[in-house]
C-alpha cells in the first residue's frame, strides 16, 4: 500500500511539473559541522588566535542563500541582503563561495558562474545523480522522501567518494534545490553535502512580483571537467613553483 501511496505522488507530481506555470522563492539557512578546535594544531594558541579560529571554524550564525525557481528554470546563490558584508569570513562562507548557480529542467544542465584568481569562470555540467529511496519523514509540515547521490573528491590524499543526502517533498513540485543539486520530483527541504547543511527556512509560492531569473553570460564556458583539469594545472604549478 505505501508503495502505490508514493508511485501515486510521484504521478501526481509530474502532471503538476507538466502542467503547473507556479514559481517561487525559496530561503536557505547553510551551516557547517562544529569542530573542536584543539585538535587543529598541537600546539597552545593565544587567546587571540583561538578567538579567531573558533569564529573561522565554528560560526554563531548560519549563511542566508536563496533560490528562484520557475517551472523551466532557476538559480542560486548567497544572499548579499540577509548577510552581514561586515563580518568576517568563515568556513561556511569558504564552502560555499561566491558563485551563481543557473539550472534548466530542460536539457538537464547545471551553468556555474565563479570567480577565481581574478578571472570569471562559466562551468557547464549535468544534472546530479540520485537513488531515491523508500525512507520516509515530516520535516516542518512537509512530507519528504530520502535521495542518495555519490560525489568524487580528489586531492592530495588521493579519490574519495562522498554520500549527498537529501530530503524532498513532491508537496512543492519543482526539479530544483541548493547549490548543483536538482532532478529530484519536488524541491530539496534538507540536504548533507560533506560538512554542509542545507535547510528550507522559508518559502513563498507564487508571489505578487514575479521572478526574474537571469542566465549568467559572463565567463569563460568550460565544462566541468576542464575546469577541474584546470584547477589541478594550477595547484600543481604553484606546488612546483
Amino acid at each position: 500500500m505505501t508503495k502505490i501511496i508514493k508511485f501515486f505522488i510521484l504521478l501526481t507530481t509530474s502532471v503538476v511539473f507538466s502542467q503547473s506555470n507556479f514559481e517561487g522563492q525559496a530561503l536557505y539557512s547553510v551551516s557547517t559541522t562544529p569542530i573542536d578546535i584543539n585538535i587543529l594544531t598541537d600546539k597552545e594558541l593565544p587567546e587571540s588566535m583561538k578567538k579567531l579560529t573558533e569564529s573561522l571554524f565554528n560560526p554563531k550564525d548560519d549563511l542566508n542563500c536563496i533560490l528562484y525557481f520557475s517551472k523551466t528554470e532557476s538559480i542560486f546563490f548567497k544572499s548579499k541582503k540577509l548577510n552581514n558584508p561586515n563580518k568576517k569570513k568563515t568556513i561556511t562562507d569558504i564552502l560555499i563561495g561566491n558563485g551563481k548557480y543557473y539550472a534548466e529542467a530542460k536539457k538537464k544542465k547545471i551553468l556555474q558562474q565563479r570567480e577565481f584568481m581574478g578571472d570569471l569562470f562559466l562551468i557547464e555540467s549535468e544534472f546530479f545523480n540520485w537513488t531515491l529511496t523508500q525512507e520516509e519523514k515530516k520535516i516542518g509540515k512537509y512530507t519528504c522522501y530520502k535521495a542518495i547521490g555519490v560525489r568524487i573528491i580528489e586531492n592530495s590524499k588521493g579519490t574519495f567518494k562522498k554520500d549527498v543526502i537529501a530530503w524532498y517533498t513532491p508537496e512543492i513540485p519543482t526539479f530544483f534545490g541548493p547549490k548543483n543539486y536538482c532532478g529530484l520530483p519536488g524541491l530539496i527541504v534538507s540536504l548533507k553535502d560533506g560538512d554542509l547543511f542545507f535547510n528550507l527556512k522559508k518559502i513563498k509560492l507564487n508571489p505578487k512580483k514575479k521572478i526574474k531569473i537571469k542566465r549568467p553570460s559572463k565567463g569563460k564556458k568550460m565544462s566541468l571537467l576542464e575546469y577541474e583539469l584546470l584547477m589541478k594545472r594550477l595547484f600543481y604549478e604553484k606546488k612546483n613553483n
